[in-house]
Formats: C-alpha cells, structure tokens, sequence
C-alpha cells in the first residue's frame, strides 16, 4: 500500500470518520503484521506505538461518549477504532492491562478463519471439489465450458465453444455449494457475477435460453445481474422471490435467520413473498416472513454486505445474531450455558483473524465470557 493513502485511512481511523470498508482494510493489515507475516516498515508506515496509542485515545473518547449518550447498556462492543489497537497490540484488553498473552492464555484452543472453498455438482450428479482443482477447463456441460480462474472464481463460458448457439436447448442445471467457513465467487453464462456466502447453495442453469433466468439460492450471496430486458432474471429463496433487470443486490436466505432479507444496493427488483410484494429502490431492505413484508427505506448497505467484502459488520446487534454469523464462518457450533444478558453489540473487524480474536473482543462488553472445545464454542455469562 503507497504510504500516502495508508496514512489517509490511519488518519481516518483515528477521528473517526473512515468507511467500514477502509476499517476493515486496516485490520487486516494489522493483523498480518501481528502475526509475524509481514515487517512494518516505520518510514513506509508510521510509526507504529504512535499510530497505537492514537486509536488507543479514540476508543477511550468514544466510551466516554456512549457512556454519556446512554447508561442503560454497558459498553456493548468495541468501536472500530478499538478493534484496530486489538490487531496491532495483541488486544485492546492486553494493552490497557500490559498482559499481550491473554489472548493465548485465555482461548488454548482455537478456530482458523474460512477460506475459498466449494463444491460444484454437475447435471449429472458428478462433483466437483473446487478449490482442489488447478485453475483451467474443469468440464464441459453441453456448450458451456466450466473454467476454473487464477483467482479461484468459477466461470460458465460459451463464447469459447467452436459451432455453440445460444439458441440450443439447455435444461441441464447445476449446483454450486459452499460449506460452513466457505466462500466462493463465480460467473454464470450470461455474465451475472454471484459471490456465495458461507453455507449456501445456488442451483442455476448452465445456460440460460428461456425468456427468463431463474436460480435458486439457499443461504446468501451477493448478486450483480448483467442487464438484459429482454430477459428478467428472477431469484428464488426462503419464502421470496426476486424479479430484476440489471441490479445489484444482498439476499440473505438463511434459514436460521428470522427472515429472509434482500437489500438493494443499485438498480431496482420487485420482492414477492407472503402474498405481497414490493418494489425496492437503492438503499431500501425489504424482510420476510410468515407474517408478511417489511421494508427498511435506508439500510446499512455497508453491514448488509460487510462479508462481502471480508469483515464482520454488526450494528446494535444481538449476541445470537452475532454467533449465528460467527458459526457459519468458522464452522463451529454455539451452546449458551445460562441465560445471557440482553445486550447489543455494534463493531467491524476482519474475518481473517482467528476466533479468539473475536471473542476477546465481545468479552469486552462484558456480561459474556466463552470456551472453545474443538469446534465447539460456549457462552457463558458472567452475571449473577
């Protein structure tokens, strides 16, 4: 990173008013370097104890601050700025104490982060491992040649195949499956970019040749839909479906979440679902459920598609909200030992860091403190 932009976003990051995004982009960065991955070059970077201590002053400005604007909750979670003095000290709680083991000594055991991973199942009930397989041609399903990229994304390419039309029937359908700590990114034949979440699914047609596209999806992802009129593209999940034109939008289907959640980030798409449907504009949210559609006119699009772009987003969330995400990610199942404390949790930090990075930080609101066995994680609260 040049050293003038990175010093914009620090800079940014110590008054507060750097986007998630960057946050996230910092945190990372951080954290590679705390784990010994890469060296920290002062003159490039600043100077690190510096740049501590400055992030270190704003968290203690912004406790200050929710503490004032409201003493009914306790300090729930760390602010972003937190977060960064976590990855570069080894912990906000080891700074302020000078104990940089606790991490260690507190989590003995731990959970790697999620990776690009996913399994391709062909029309005829083959399978794919992808992210075992070298980039190239992986088969060929009809016209469409499946490639595998340099980058590990997933494309359907017909343009490539000698004598192909478009005009040719193609019923074949596929399935695109990424397990819990999965993601993975792929390009279906007309163009659309899909990027799946972890624990999702996509069944979508090798190529589309009806007058309509139409897929499948279990879980969330990601879509940008190339444009074509002449042909909507329609998106079938829990309880909804989605009709678009040429769109970006998050669809959240999980089937553990209260509702299934579209958000729209650019363009427009009609939602149906419990009898009703609605029309979205950028920025709006659209929730449903058995008891019918809900519509947010100005969503946190930076939260709705916070996994997106690789870090964890939450705003006055609940703590079984949170660990339903951190589950998926780092393939693990959440016991809760005694009732917990009914707080909210707000923060943003990378989803390259180990889970005890994590956990740490929600021990931080205090209320909650956690085990890891295996993969397994307990909550535990701390309250009499």
């Amino acid at each position: 990173m040049e050293k003038e932009k990175f010093e914009k976003i620090i800079a940014k990051c110590v008054n507060g008013t750097a986007s998630a995004e960057e946050q996230a982009l910092v945190a990372n960065y951080l954290d590679t370097f705390q784990q010994g991955n890469e060296s920290w070059d002062s003159g490039e970077m600043g100077d690190k104890d510096l740049i501590g201590e400055q992030l270190y002053q704003r968290t203690q400005d912004e406790i200050t601050a929710r503490e004032e604007k409201n003493r009914v909750f306790k300090l729930r979670w760390l602010s972003a700025a937190a977060i960064f003095v976590a990855l570069l000290s080894g912990g906000y709680f080891a700074l302020r104490n000078n104990k940089p083991e606790l991490t260690a000594q507190k989590f003995k055991n731990d959970v790697l982060p999620g990776s690009t991973k996913a399994t391709l199942t062909l029309a005829d009930g083959r399978q794919i491992t992808l992210d075992e397989e070298k980039e190239g041609a992986l088969t060929r399903e009809g016209n469409v040649v499946v490639r595998k990229t340099r980058d590990g994304q997933l494309i359907y390419d017909m343009s490539g195949v000698a004598g192909s039309s478009k005009g040719k029937s193609q019923t074949a359908y596929n399935i695109i499956s990424t397990p819990s700590g999965g993601k993975y990114m792929l390009i279906l034949e007309d163009g659309t970019k899909v990027w799946m979440n972890s624990a999702s699914s996509l069944k979508f047609p090798v190529a589309f040749t009806g007058y309509t596209r139409n897929v499948e999806l279990t879980g969330e992802a990601y879509f940008e839909v190339a444009r074509n009129r002449n042909k909507p593209f329609f998106v079938k999940g829990r309880g909804l479906d989605i009709k678009v034109l040429g769109t970006s939008f998050n669809l959240n289907s999980y089937a553990s979440e209260p509702a299934a959640i579209a958000t729209l980030i650019e363009g427009s798409v009609e939602v149906s679902g419990a009898g009703k449907k609605v029309l979205l504009k950028p920025g709006n949210q659209a929730g449903v459920s058995g008891s019918g559609i809900s519509l947010v006119p100005h969503a946190d699009l930076e939260e709705a598609t916070a996994w997106k772009n690789g870090y964890f987003q939450f705003r006055d969330a609940r703590l079984s909200e949170i660990m339903r995400q951190l589950a998926r990610w780092y393939d693990v199942t959440v016991e809760y030992d005694r009732n917990l404390p009914d707080e909210e949790y707000t923060g943003v930090i990378s989803q390259s860091v180990k889970i005890s990075k994590v956990l740490e930080m929600l021990e931080q609101g205090g209320g909650v403190e956690f085990r890891i066995d295996g993969r397994k994680i307990t909550v535990l609260s701390t309250e009499k």
